[in-house]
């Protein structure tokens, strides 16, 4: 696969550098390391194993991995108007597009 292959694994990514493809950075550490503590829309989140009792801290510590991404919830008007205009609104959208 191209992550084995861009990753070094000889045995594992064997097939995909023998077609020719291009490998792609992967890097060993969180990103905000790498690039001067940018900022981007999505948060981090630790992830823990098992069930939390109620009377237990939250001890980051104890992640067993993070989860980076947002979550939106947007409530639909109840009378069937348009829907409030979205935080991500400005993105473009991931349509393919022909180029020459």
């Amino acid at each position: 696969s191209k992550y084995y292959s861009s990753s070094g694994n000889e045995q594992l990514g064997r097939v995909y550098r023998e077609k020719g493809y291009e490998n792609m950075v992967v890097f060993e550490e969180e990103l905000e390391n790498y690039f001067d503590n940018f900022t981007d829309l999505a948060q981090s989140f630790p992830l823990f194993h098992g069930k939390r009792h109620e009377d237990e801290d939250l001890d980051e510590d104890k992640a067993v991995g993070y989860f980076k991404g947002t979550f939106r919830v947007y409530p639909l008007p109840a009378d069937g108007s348009d829907p409030p205009p979205r935080m991500l609104k400005n993105v473009p959208c991931n349509q393919l597009v022909k180029v020459l």
